[in-house]
């Protein structure tokens, strides 16, 4: 696949689900968990408003960087696919 390409299709599916988290965290909450105790609302609400906003950024970024030449946009892919593999981990974890 286009380096080109790649960086387009992360920066466009990461920036909706980084405006999604923020417009609605209380909604992508329910669609993710359920039901939380009423307790359990706000605080997961700030939580998926940082997650919005670091989708943002990585959205951002890769839309920004899409046209780099092919050598910096592989590893700034490296760096990506690397960096949600961390995620991805300690999420698990």
């Amino acid at each position: 696949m286009d380096t080109n390409l790649a960086l387009l299709i992360i920066g466009v599916v990461m920036t909706l689900f980084g405006v999604a988290f923020n417009v609605n965290p209380k909604g992508a909450n329910k669609v993710i968990m359920g039901e939380l105790a009423e307790e359990a609302v706000n605080p997961a609400a700030a939580l998926r408003i940082m997650t919005g906003a670091f989708s943002l950024a990585i959205g951002t970024i890769s839309f920004c960087c899409r046209n780099l030449p092919y050598e910096e946009a592989s590893t700034l892919l490296s760096g990506l696919g690397i960096g949600f593999v961390v995620l991805i981990t300690g999420i698990f974890l």
